[in-house]
């Protein structure tokens, strides 16, 4: 099985970076092997734009090359736009943490977490989407 590990760089027309993600190991064991954590980030004066549709797509896609069989994304709980996107693609809620990180503020913040069974996605997400 190739390993989870992928990374991508959105950048817009003037080549700044506007945007990344990741394709991470979910837990290092090997029981969890087929299980690729995601995360991503979309420069704010991008959002709302398609760049975290794009990512996401991009994400799924390569996590399914590396014949992943779930995908886990792990967010801000009232981060509005990503609890959107998690919900545009199929992904269901499965835990809350609460204070369980800081953001670049240093202000604790709720985590949820969201997974996605790969196993019966066709290799392009485009019909997920609403």
């Amino acid at each position: 099985m190739r390993r989870p590990t992928a990374f991508f760089v959105v950048e817009s027309e003037d080549g700044s970076i506007i945007g990344f993600g990741a394709l991470s190991v979910f837990y290092d064991r090997a029981g969890y092997d087929g299980v690729t954590d995601l995360a991503y980030y979309i420069d704010p004066a991008w959002q709302g734009r398609g760049v975290g549709t794009f990512m996401l797509d991009r994400l799924l896609t390569e996590a399914l090359a590396r014949h992943m069989r779930k995908a886990c994304g792990i967010i801000f709980a009232d981060n509005a736009g990503s609890i959107a996107l998690m919900h545009r693609f199929g992904f269901t809620q499965f835990g809350l943490m609460p204070a369980a990180a800081t953001d670049s503020t240093g202000t604790m913040r709720d985590m949820s977490y969201w997974y996605l069974d790969l196993q019966p996605c066709s290799k392009s997400f485009q019909s997920r989407k609403v």
